[in-house]
């Protein structure tokens, strides 16, 4: 039987024990992992959402993101960083859905204006006039 048992310790560090029959491992997390777990969602949700293969992705994205965590920034504590970060994953993980939504119940959506006549005129069952061209 594992139990897990959660409890903060000075703000930043929370210890996590699992209890295992008689025998008790203590893992002592400190917030710098939560911060790098935040950093690989977004890195996740980047790759997620690119329409380009991996290598020819840019990889400036992810340099800026790494950029961002590194940095230093007074009066930013680890768990803004952390809510933050969750923040942006959310919103890139909700455009990514919209999009797919958009593709899925509205395929006619990326059509040229022509096109769309033309798939609006076979959906309700009728053939546009071919157009006579000189």
């Amino acid at each position: 039987m594992i139990m897990l048992f959660d409890r903060a310790k000075s703000g930043s560090i929370s210890e996590i024990c699992f209890r295992h029959s008689a025998t008790i491992i203590i893992y002592v997390m400190s917030s710098k992992s939560s911060v790098i777990a935040a950093y690989r969602s977004i890195l996740r949700e980047v790759v997620k959402s690119s329409i380009s293969p991996r290598k020819s992705r840019s990889p400036v994205v992810a340099s800026s993101f790494r950029t961002l965590f590194r940095a230093e920034r007074p009066g930013v504590t680890e768990q803004e960083i952390v809510t933050q970060a969750e923040n942006a994953v959310t919103f890139m993980r909700a455009q990514r859905e919209y999009q797919e939504l958009l593709i899925r119940y509205n395929p006619l959506h990326d059509l040229s204006p022509e096109e769309h006549r033309v798939a609006t005129a076979h959906r309700v069952g009728l053939n546009m006039p071919k157009q006579y061209n000189e």
